[in-house]
């Protein structure tokens, strides 16, 4: 068993899932590992030493940035996910000299930290040394994603000697954690940024969202949430109301080729639009539209109806 003790939030046990040459599953581009050779009549074999390992290539989507430790000295390691069910694995980005007694990674993966996103492909040139996965080389695969994040939940975890208030999403198959800063409270204790916290609270499990962060000592750092935008077209099948919050809004039932049916809730209150709500009243069930909308707090509320007519 191999052991990365991670610092922060809590120590990590990491145990190879299985044979390193399942990692070949990234890419068609990983290298073969050469035969190895016989000893002899006897199996008595040779006194040479074993060659060292050849270095493999995989692609896998990148998932997070975490510090450890190899063999007592502090190196920096990544997770990324692999293969269709998201395998995850740990691999350990070896310090520049083995005499560093800090962690001092590579300027280039330095440099990528800055700006590298959860779910980015990236391409890694590896060896399987003493039962650890360790990057000769990593590099981004193409330009951001462009993908939204899923909400999954919030609470509270301990880094760096304080409290902080964690936030934990998903993209494209590959879940991690983002944490907000914290700043003085009205005691002077450090509580979570007030207006990103509030923000925050207002999502719920499987919400779609758009995330903003940095990447500070190889921790995400949260900095915005917004709504996602989404649009998709089909024929309304219903039209309802419903109480959302103590107020009553029109909810339109739709039917989206391939994909099933969506509830799109229509804003009401403070939040109303009188456009949108004058055009949702006038929807009608087998109405064909484009609709817009964002998921948030469990619902899909509706910003834009664009009605079909004949010819349209």
């Amino acid at each position: 068993m191999s052991i990365l003790t991670l610092f922060g939030v809590m120590d990590w046990v990491f145990e190879v899932p299985t044979p390193l040459t399942s990692l070949d599953a990234l890419s068609s581009a990983t290298k073969k590992k050469p035969k190895s050779k016989g000893g002899g009549s006897g199996g008595g074999g040779s006194n040479k030493p074993e060659p060292p390992p050849e270095p493999e290539e995989g692609v896998a989507r990148f998932v997070d940035w975490r510090i450890g430790n190899d063999r007592g000295r502090p190196v920096l390691g990544l997770t990324v996910a692999a293969g269709a069910n998201r395998t995850k694995y740990i691999l350990v980005v070896p310090n520049k000299s083995d005499k560093d007694s800090g962690l001092n990674p590579p300027g280039d993966i330095v440099d990528l930290a800055k700006d590298l996103k959860v779910g980015n492909k990236v391409r890694v040139t590896y060896i399987e040394d003493n039962g650890l996965i360790k990057v000769k080389k990593l590099v981004q695969e193409g330009s951001d994603i462009g993908e939204p994040y899923v909400f999954e939940s919030y609470g509270t975890a301990r880094i760096g000697g304080e409290n902080r208030m964690i936030v934990r999403a998903n993209r494209d198959g590959c879940s991690t954690e983002f944490s907000i800063p914290n700043q003085a409270g009205p005691d002077g204790k450090p509580v979570p940024e007030p207006n990103l916290a509030g923000k925050v609270k207002e999502y719920r499990r499987s919400d779609i969202v758009d995330l903003k962060y940095d990447c500070e000592d190889y921790r995400f750092i949260l900095r915005d949430v917004t709504p996602f935008p989404m649009s998709e077209g089909g024929a309304v099948v219903a039209v309802q109301n419903k109480t959302v919050g103590g107020e009553t809004c029109r909810v339109l039932v739709v039917s989206v080729p391939t994909k099933g049916t969506r509830t799109l809730y229509v804003p009401a209150g403070k939040d109303a639009s009188p456009a949108l709500t004058a055009t949702a009243a006038g929807i009608r069930p087998s109405q064909a539209a484009e609709f817009k909308y964002f998921r948030k707090g469990g619902y899909c509320w509706l910003t834009e109806i664009a009605v079909k007519t004949n010819g349209s």
